[in-house]
């Protein structure tokens, strides 16, 4: 579209989004009202430039085109998106401050707890329509709405639909289609070793294979493995069933809450706050459990088996190995412990005294002379601090004295039995009480009475 006088014309663009006025060179003055009549001509309406026009009036285009007015584009809206708020990048080792790969940690489990956020979606922008300068309303494009599927075990927020939030604990993961899911538990379908990195998990685990000797799995809740476990660091907040051995050359270490199953272990270490079953033999284990030790079908070997309330087995002992030495019952803890309470008790009384003392000989120095050295003043106030908090550790140890010094008032009814064959040389300690079984016996049960360990037929 264009318009023009003698020496003026002004002409919109192809697309109308801007005007353009073009002289003659003659540097003939045109006044304003003039000029916007040609622009009204022309078809502009919509974006003009007052300061085109003041130079327009002045004879300023020097022969050079002007822009006169400029029509505004249109913006189309920004897309929707997701933001996870955990990582989704496929598994890779770390690297350590020193440059070196750790190929132990690979973080291929992304753990998230009930309730966890897991992803927000961002709403699409809607887009700014323009304006040509001849007036024409130039459409935008809305931005296209983000796409997120809840899985199984996740949900949107009730608090906030757009929010993406973990159903229960477990491993979170993203598939391929943009959907979010939870695994409450995890399935390695072969060894725990190089190929995945040391495992923690806030749900239970199943491993079809081994755990291999210097890695590690923790995990929440249970822990059942298909093969044998090695030289390697196990921490169950559940039960831990082992199909077969725990085997290796001592640095193996189980520490589980609940109960432990295994086939059979060599030179390793057993914690277990419940029970320990063992299903054939054990051969220099370190065994420890909060409730019983129970090994019906195999023989007990070398090693150190200690058991709250009882231990039960076939056969104890072997002429071709280290003997065990056995420990049931709460009482002989109970009785080492107050041996060290005391001596605690004693140390935190001298140092009640000693800090007592020391803070007198200060104060002392400060009356005397007016004012302590910087150093002096600082010992001072550190002394002051530990005079506040001593009476209430002499209190803490106190109160744990009672309490175990009643604890050995209570009956205790640990006892050790053997179903087979108990060998010579194999040391038992009820509540507290020593024997070593000088000769071989059969089928047998070992209790505390009176401070004597009797020996009694079932």
């Amino acid at each position: 579209m264009e318009s023009a006088n003698k020496h003026i014309t002004i002409k919109v663009s192809y697309d109308g989004f801007d005007a353009q006025v073009y002289d003659d060179g003659s540097h003939s003055r045109v006044d304003a009202d003039e000029i916007k009549q040609m622009l009204v001509k022309s078809g502009v309406v919509y974006g003009v430039l007052e300061t085109s026009l003041k130079a327009i009036v002045e004879g300023q285009l020097n022969g050079q085109p002007l822009i006169v007015a400029q029509g505004t584009r249109s913006v189309n809206g920004e897309d929707g998106w997701v933001e996870y708020f955990f990582d989704h990048e496929k598994a890779k080792p770390v690297e350590e401050k020193s440059g070196k790969v750790n190929l132990h940690e690979m973080h291929f489990i992304h753990n998230v707890r009930q309730g966890e956020r897991l992803a927000l979606v961002h709403l699409p922008t809607p887009g700014v329509p323009g304006t040509t300068v001849t007036g024409r309303t130039i459409s935008a494009k809305e931005g296209k709405k983000a796409v997120v599927h809840p899985g199984p075990y996740t949900k949107f927020s009730p608090d906030d639909p757009l929010t993406v939030i973990a159903s229960t604990d477990g491993s979170v993961v993203l598939k391929f289609d943009g959907t979010i899911e939870v695994h409450p538990s995890l399935i390695i379908g072969g060894n725990v070793d190089f190929a995945t990195g040391n495992v923690d998990f806030v749900g239970s685990v199943k491993v079809a294979g081994d755990i291999k000797s210097d890695f590690s799995v923790k995990t929440q809740k249970d822990l059942e493995v298909g093969g044998n476990v090695e030289d390697a660091q196990v921490e169950v907040g559940g039960e831990l069933k082992i199909q077969k051995g725990f085997i290796g050359v001592g640095k193996g270490v189980l520490k589980a809450k609940g109960n432990v199953t295994v086939q059979h272990i060599l030179n390793q270490t057993i914690i277990s706050e419940k029970d320990i079953l063992i299903e054939k033999e054990s051969v220099n284990g370190n065994l420890r459990a909060g409730g019983k030790i129970v090994s019906m079908n195999g023989t007990i070997a070398g090693g150190r088996l200690e058991a709250d309330e009882e231990i039960e087995v076939m056969n104890l002992g072997s002429g071709e190995h280290s003997q065990a030495r056995l420990r049931v019952g709460r009482k002989g803890r109970t009785i080492e412990r107050l041996a060290q309470l005391e001596k605690e008790l004693q140390q935190a009384q001298k140092q009640v005294s000693d800090v007592r003392d020391g803070v007198y000989r200060l104060i002392r120095m400060k009356l005397d002379s007016g004012i302590l050295p910087p150093e002096k003043e600082q010992m001072l106030t550190k002394l002051q601090e530990v005079q506040k908090l001593l009476p209430g550790r002499l209190e803490s140890l106190q109160q744990e004295k009672g309490r175990l010094t009643e604890e050995l008032k209570q009956d205790c009814k640990a006892r050790v039995i053997v179903h087979g064959t108990v060998l010579e040389n194999v040391l038992i300690e009820i509540n507290g009480v020593r024997k070593v079984v000088e000769t071989a016996l059969q089928d047998v049960i070992f209790i505390e009475r009176a401070g004597v360990i009797e020996v009694r037929s079932p």
